[in-house]
């Protein structure tokens, strides 16, 4: 593998790792021929090279994890193998066992989803390598260096690693099996989303600082005192060609946004539903002690999961709306820069254009056109759980 002299292998390190964390959970069934687009700082030589690829090892793999999960799942489901530590009049013991066994089998559905419809991913890591290629070719061009992603995989590892250290020494494997791979599978996808609209962030507020410096220097060698007519000119031609560049990078990011909310969209809604409705449940049990003396509610270790997951959603939330403030500051850049001064009437008519352009893109995010995942989504969702709970405990059962 290639090193330059701007990556440590302690960052490359960590990016091989998390490619090969997913794709030893089924989350990354593509191959990745360099990793170029990860890189703290990055300098793409040769735009023409897709750096994600088809892989027929990585589908192979995911078809033969999802027929190994079914026969487990139906194993465990006939011979009625799930351990349940509570049986209350609203959940029997045979109820809850439909409910994780339907939960398997949605969670292999996103693997499906990534077997089928990878190339809408390959071609996000790709554009995001023309992106790069793109901005790298503006005279001034700087990448802001981020650990974010690190710690978001290093995190979210170390709840994961914790919850199976837990299980492992409470349940068997086959119950750990169906019991965990819902979580650890939706939960991963979230983040796995979080991660890639972590990159695409990156690369908007890459742009903002690009824009906002090609104007500034712009400025600078424009004066009449400094400048000779020609250099101007040649100036000139340097910054339409910059800003050419990157207007073709806000598009790319623009397209990139759009096929990750194409990918991800069915998955996010079923894992929002999931969520949704293991909330309700961890928020009932924990409250029944309160009322109920017999009953010996629900412990915090058995939170753990579900706030991990609504932990995951928060953090997809958080980074929405991030791409989405920084989208919508492009267009506000150029036209405070343009009033600050007097400009290149070819230079200005360039960002006019530009301008009017972005008035035709919108970056947003959804779940399958349903349910927006901005930050209001948080607010729904505890709105909706407490609705519920309240409900669930006016209209509770009495215990079997």
């Amino acid at each position: 593998m290639y090193y330059n002299k701007y990556v440590s292998v302690y960052h490359h390190s960590l990016f091989f790792i998390q490619y090969i964390f997913f794709k030893i959970i089924g989350l990354s069934p593509w191959t990745i021929s360099d990793f170029e687009i990860y890189k703290k700082n990055r300098k793409v030589n040769n735009d023409q090279n897709n750096v994600c690829k088809f892989s027929y090892f990585g589908t192979f793999y995911n078809v033969l994890l999802i027929i190994v999960m079914i026969l487990i799942t139906l194993y465990s489901s006939y011979y009625e193998r799930l351990a349940v530590n509570r049986i209350d009049s609203l959940l029997s013991k045979r109820t809850i066992s439909s409910i994780e066994t339907v939960a398997v089998l949605v969670a292999l559905v996103y693997l499906s989803v990534y077997i089928f419809r990878q190339k809408l991913m390959i071609g996000v890591f790709n554009r995001l390598k023309i992106v790069d290629s793109k901005l790298q070719k503006c005279a001034i061009y700087s990448s802001e260096n981020d650990i974010s992603l690190h710690i978001i995989f290093i995190l979210n590892l170390l709840l994961c690693s914790s919850l199976m250290v837990y299980c492992a020494q409470r349940l068997s494997l086959l119950d750990i099996i169906i019991k965990c791979t819902p979580t650890v599978i939706s939960t991963w996808l979230i983040i796995q989303y979080t991660m890639l609209l972590n990159m695409i962030n990156k690369r908007f507020k890459s742009i903002n600082y690009t824009i906002g410096k090609i104007i500034e220097v712009y400025k600078t060698e424009n004066r009449p005192e400094t400048v000779c007519i020609s250099r101007t000119t040649l100036f000139r031609g340097s910054l339409i060609h910059d800003i050419n560049n990157v207007k073709y990078a806000y598009i790319k990011l623009c397209e990139s946004c759009e096929a990750l909310g194409d990918f991800f969209g069915f998955s996010v809604l079923t894992v929002l539903i999931f969520v949704g409705a293991g909330s309700v449940f961890v928020a009932y049990f924990g409250m029944l002690p309160y009322f109920e003396k017999k009953n010996p509610g629900l412990g915090i270790i058995e939170s753990i999961p579900m706030l991990w997951m609504n932990f995951s959603i928060f953090m997809l939330t958080t980074y929405v709306n991030k791409i989405i403030k920084q989208s919508n500051e492009t267009p506000t850049i150029i036209n405070l820069l343009m009033d600050r001064g007097t400009i290149d009437r070819k230079v200005e008519k360039e960002l006019v254009k530009f301008v009017r352009d972005l008035s035709y893109l919108k970056v947003e995010f959804t779940a399958f056109d349903i349910v927006s995942l901005d930050r209001t989504l948080m607010g729904t969702i505890v709105g909706t759980v407490a609705t519920y709970v309240i409900i669930l405990i006016q209209f509770r059962p009495s215990a079997a």
